[in-house]
């Protein structure tokens, strides 16, 4: 299909952006990606429009495979953490209102179209995160931890909140009204949603990872806030609790499916029952205007510390691990290609 559009007829990037997000149910070919990301790095206003407009084009097509390519295109474009030109993608709109894009050919093709859906949810997230913080994926985990600390409470509970919706959109693409795959199944239909998993995991571990840092420093100032504020940081942790037995079960499915995974994976855990208690006791206190008790929360802050501290360290090794499972998936798609022609 590809072939058979003229490279006469199409710009260099206008063409790197139809091969990469090709019908065939392969991942993005590396080469094609390179191209594009060689514009993104030195970016026009005239290419900036180039670019939206064809994976907008793309990102609208009624073939889950072409828009699930051209969101995995998306997400390496993000990875620039180019303010400007994540707006403009944020401004065309091409990451929302895909319900209309919906594949019905298969009921496969139904269900691998709700979890493209979800995906564009939590980019939609992280543009904005890259267009208010300049953080993109592949790089939360190198913020300023002293920069971290200074901001305000309503400045950390806006930062956490919005990393916590991506980080339910992303693990929803696996267990939101769609039946839950493993990754031997994944395997039986290719290499794309296998390297969709990965991909997903590896962003949730490093989104999770940023979070638990943003629940220890309001956790560090939860027993100097009024009720109000006590009671939203409270809700803020039992739902990330929630979200985070979700991308637990995710990891459980990939140490699951090969050994391989079992030293790179961290374990993830919700916040001590100790700990859950005493803020729910302070909350009642506040409720029933007694006075503040005083309580000790160091040592067990001091753990959630340490335990943030493995979960990064994993994450960077399911980083490298990641990066080259994609490139070779990638190579090896391209060589297939090859070797069929």
């Amino acid at each position: 299909m590809i072939r058979s559009v003229s490279k006469a007829i199409l710009t260099e990037l206008e063409y790197a952006v139809l091969a990469a997000t090709s019908s065939e149910h392969v991942v993005p070919k590396q080469k094609h990606v390179d191209t594009i990301l060689k514009y993104v790095n030195n970016r026009s206003l005239s290419k900036d429009r180039v670019l939206v407009q064809s994976l907008h084009k793309r990102a609208k097509q009624r073939n889950w495979i072409v828009v699930l390519k051209t969101m995995l295109v998306v997400r390496k474009i993000l990875t620039k953490q180019d303010k400007n030109l994540t707006q403009s993608i944020l401004s065309n709109h091409m990451l929302v209102d895909l319900e209309e894009t919906i594949d019905n050919s298969s009921l496969e093709a139904i269900r691998n179209s709700k979890i493209v859906i979800q995906y564009a949810r939590y980019l939609q997230h992280i543009a904005r995160e890259v267009v208010e913080q300049g953080i993109g994926p592949d790089h939360w985990n190198r913020v300023n931890a002293d920069d971290r600390k200074t901001l305000t409470l309503t400045q950390i509970r806006e930062r956490a909140n919005l990393l916590l919706a991506a980080l339910n959109s992303l693990v929803r693409c696996q267990f939101e009204d769609i039946p839950i795959q493993t990754p031997e199944e994944m395997r039986t239909e290719g290499t794309l949603m296998m390297t969709l998993f990965l991909t997903s995991i590896k962003d949730a571990l490093e989104i999770y990872s940023l979070i638990e840092e943003y629940r220890i420093l309001l956790l560090d100032r939860f027993f100097k806030l009024d009720k109000e504020d006590a009671t939203t940081v409270f809700s803020f942790c039992t739902s990330f609790d929630d979200t985070s037995h979700s991308l637990s079960t995710m990891c459980n499915l990939l140490r699951k499916s090969s050994s391989q995974y079992n030293e790179i994976i961290p374990e993830i855990s919700p916040l001590p029952s100790s700990l859950t208690s005493k803020l729910k006791d302070h909350i009642d206190s506040l409720e029933e205007k007694n006075s503040v008790p005083v309580v000790n929360l160091s040592s067990i802050l001091n753990k959630m510390e340490v335990i943030h501290v493995e979960v990064a360290q994993k994450n960077d090794n399911m980083i490298d691990f990641n990066n080259n499972s994609y490139n070779n998936n990638s190579n090896n798609s391209y060589n297939n290609s090859n070797n069929n022609n």
